[in-house]
């Protein structure tokens, strides 16, 4: 999967076994720190040993596949006549190129019958070169740097002080890349040239603009030679629901060429008032040691020596009593710190992570959340922004998961890729069930076909790149319940192989997969009838039915969204769905009197487009309110109130929530008359339990 050497026969790019050159395998998202206090405070990006590289880099487009700048990855190149551009950002908002907007075509091949994979025509794939300069904090000596891309579209290589150091090939997911036999004292230089298109472009055929660049944050960070590569953090709750197991699973990893004596890692446990849970530490374990060292009946054993280049694992287990649980409703969060601490228990590392208590299952067709059966009343979110396009800012992630909290929304499909890693911490915080889907569509050849990745082995690599590359990620969120293998690309053993890497490395979430239900936990279908759905409930009740897309929400649409949900209610197998989609895929255009406009399919002189099939949202673009978005909230309704005799001031009310009790709330009523109030009152919160 990370190959050590070029293919001589296709560039990288054009190369689907070619996943990455010099690039880390997977793993969970988190900061190093290099000590408790700082990894307590445990702000995103926040850490004396994590620096930021985003700004105006230089930038040089190079359009149909000619003029690339050649030996502008040395530090001696002349860059004085090029463009600046930011990073993160997409250079077709820039003016380079053109943004494309394609449901299913290939923008580099929109007639069906010129599909060649894995080839992309040279002269259509333009391509970016970029240059920046970075120079390594001084306390950072003695350390190994690292360099992590959050989100490059879609292939990239980069150079450090004229040495090519790596290459990527996966859109929407982080690669990672170990600099440090490349750097000098003072002053480096960071080359890198993205292309537009790529092998893997062939798999990242979704519905969506077609867009260009280094559109996440780049940062750099330090690690010590023995380092806490990665971790698995598990809030286990009991078959009551009542007590919890704290699991940890922890790598780490000797990147030196020398033996490394046992190294151990202890896991403190905080609340979210930071009120430390049970001892501290809460549980400690050595490297090779399967058992937790603290609780151990071998309290003698001394672990293993670390080999050169190796990782060892330390597997942690610490019962914690009647935690707060987890629940989109109740989205309770606990504080883990891990120290790494070598054999002379000096602190090497520390790491952050907050995590939930919480327990999926699926029994008879229904889908659990700690005991509790529950309907995913869902919505299909691009990340998209209509002046920065692909660049998703804190804030717009806090507006779009606060407006569907708002407006009765529990649960969101990452459609059709992994979303900034960031947007994950946030659903945790604020509670929103997530279905993860894997960077995963070739819609344009497959549909209906199979043919890509279907059986071809070829294509496997770039398989397993992509659920390892969402699943190692995203592991440790509480509001990750769901993991999808991807959308429309068919059947066939690539996507069986893709389930069972699912089901061996995480049996506590559940997989979807559409087009090919026998390997997923779960059956679904995009946008059935309301008829259709009742007659799957009946004659496979058993079996849970998820809607991934329905209700398009395009024009005046929706108007059946009471009926779908009238046969949700009625069949505990059918689980909710995902309404397509959140917001408007607009992009803000200038006219010629000075204003602007949102623009959709061919508003900037692409031949092949869709025209304005990306404008089918709840929200508009810049998420203003639409009549359809107030059509959800009264369909998704967690309260319900009928009159049972008005005279008598007597209604009855349903709690249709999942996790709450209606005392949370206050009760105002009122009686208008002709559009006016003409009495209104309070009553006493009701004690109604879900």
């Amino acid at each position: 999967m990370y190959s050590d050497s070029y293919n001589p026969y296709l560039p990288d790019w054009e190369n689907p076994q070619v996943t990455g050159v010099n690039k880390l395998p997977p793993r969970a998202t988190f900061m190093p720190y290099p000590d408790r206090e700082s990894a307590m405070r445990g702000s995103y990006y926040d850490s004396p040993w994590v620096r930021l590289l985003n700004g105006l880099w230089k930038f040089y487009h190079s359009p149909q596949g000619g003029d690339l700048p050649t030996d502008f990855h040395l530090p001696g190149y002349d860059d004085s006549e090029w463009d600046h551009i930011p990073v993160p950002g997409n250079w077709q908002l820039f003016g380079y190129d053109r943004p494309i907007y394609l449901n299913t075509r290939y923008p580099f091949h929109p007639d069906n019958e010129t599909l060649h994979p894995p080839f992309i025509p040279h002269a259509a794939n333009s391509a970016g070169s970029y240059r920046t300069e970075f120079s390594v904090p001084e306390d950072w000596g003695g350390q190994r740097i690292f360099i992590h891309f959050e989100g490059v579209e879609s292939a990239f290589y980069l150079w450090v002080n004229g040495q090519k150091a790596g290459y990527s090939q996966n859109s929407f997911s982080p690669a990672e890349f170990d600099l440090t036999a490349y750097l000098k004292p003072g002053i480096n230089t960071l080359a890198v040239r993205v292309y537009r298109y790529s092998a893997g472009s062939w798999i990242e055929d979704q519905d969506m603009w077609r867009l260009s660049g280094i559109y996440r944050s780049v940062y750099l960070f330090a690690k010590p030679q023995v380092e806490l590569f990665d971790f698995e953090i598990r809030g286990e709750l009991d078959e009551r629901y009542e007590n919890a197991v704290l699991s940890v699973t922890a790598k780490v990893w000797n990147t030196t060429g020398q033996l490394a004596e046992a190294h151990s890692i202890e896991v403190e446990l905080f609340d979210a008032e930071g009120g430390q849970i049970g001892p501290a530490p809460l549980a400690r374990g050595i490297t090779g040691d399967k058992f937790n060292v603290i609780n151990s009946p071998r309290p003698h054993i001394q672990g293993h020596t670390i080999r050169p280049n190796t990782m060892r694992t330390v597997y942690l287990q610490a019962p914690v009593e009647a935690p707060r649980k987890w629940t989109a409703e109740t989205p309770y969060l606990y504080t883990a710190i891990l120290t790494l601490k070598d054999q002379d228990n000096r602190i090497l590392e520390t790491a952050h992570c907050r995590i939930g208590f919480r327990k999926v299952e699926m029994i008879d067709g229904r889908l659990l959340i700690n005991g509790m059966s529950i309907k995913l009343k869902g919505v299909n979110r691009h990340e998209f922004d209509p002046d920065r396009g692909r660049v998703m800012t804190k804030d717009r992630m806090i507006q779009d998961i606060i407006l569907m909290k708002r407006f009765n929304i529990n649960a969101v499909r990452t459609a059709h890729y992994p979303h900034h890693p960031l947007f994950y911490e946030l659903c945790d915080e604020y509670g929103l069930y997530v279905m993860d889907e894997a960077n995963m569509e070739s819609h344009g050849i497959s549909y209906r076909d199979d043919v890509l990745p279907g059986n071809d082995p070829r294509w496997m690599t770039a398989c397993m790149d992509r659920i390892s590359a969402m699943l190692q990620r995203d592991k440790n969120h509480p509001s990750v319940i769901l993991w999808s293998l991807g959308n429309e690309f068919g059947m066939g053993e690539n996507v069986a192989l893709m389930a069972a890497y699912c089901r061996t490395m995480d049996p506590t979430r559940f997989i979807h997969k559409r087009q090919m239900n026998s390997v997923a936990d779960m059956d679904s279908e995009t946008y059935p009838p309301v008829e259709w759905i009742v007659h799957k409930a009946v004659t496979n009740p058993k079996r849970a039915f998820v809607m991934n897309e329905y209700a398009h929400a395009m024009g005046n649409a929706m108007g059946n969204l009471k009926e779908y949900w009238d046969a949700i209610h009625a069949h505990p197998c059918l689980i909710g769905g995902y309404i397509w989609e959140w917001a408007d895929q607009g992009l803000r255009k200038g006219d010629d009197r000075g204003g602007s406009y949102y623009a959709y399919g061919g508003d900037f002189g692409e031949e092949a487009h869709d025209d304005n099939f990306c404008i089918d949202g709840v929200l508009y673009p810049d998420r203003e309110l639409s009549a359809k978005i107030a059509e959800v909230k009264k369909v998704h309704q967690h309260i319900h109130a009928r009159p049972v005799d008005l005279a008598k001031g007597e209604v009855l009310v349903r709690n249709e929530y999942y996790h709450t009790a209606l005392n949370e709330f206050d009760i105002h009523w009122s009686i208008t008359e002709d559009g006016a109030i003409v009495f209104e009152g309070a009553a006493e919160p009701l004690n109604l339990v879900p």
